[in-house]
């Protein structure tokens, strides 16, 4: 389990609130800190017109997802070691992705979804 102040720390380097964005081309990464797991989700808007052009922007979204987040994930580590002088460990607990339309109109060809990928990681000891 972190101190006291390794726990404030790795809080300012997972804040993207107050003034600190992490908006990336529409690709954004929200994070969540709680007791000693972190959570990092992944969002991007799509647009498609039909289900196999959903299907393959799915495919090119996992795998964007998969090295966004593993970038982030590196990104974190290294923050922390450099603010604490201490390795962090992530052990991940889950991985998942959805897609949940916002708009779609059988008059339109257009439809519009929003990809999240959530990870789920713990920190060990």
């Amino acid at each position: 389990m972190l101190n006291n102040e390794e726990i404030n720390c790795l809080g300012n380097i997972l804040n993207n609130t107050w003034g600190k964005s992490n908006n990336n081309n529409g690709r954004t990464l929200t994070s969540k800190l709680k007791d000693d797991v972190v959570s990092l989700t992944f969002h991007t808007v799509v647009n498609f017109a039909s289900e196999q052009a959903l299907r393959e922007q799915t495919t090119v979204l996992n795998d964007e997802s998969n090295q966004f987040l593993g970038s982030m994930v590196s990104d974190i580590k290294s923050k922390f070691k450099e603010k604490t002088g201490n390795a962090l460990k992530l052990n991940e607990l889950s991985d998942s992705d959805n897609i949940e339309m916002i708009q779609a109109s059988i008059n339109s060809p257009r439809k519009i979804a929003l990809y999240r990928r959530t990870v789920t990681l713990e920190i060990q000891n």
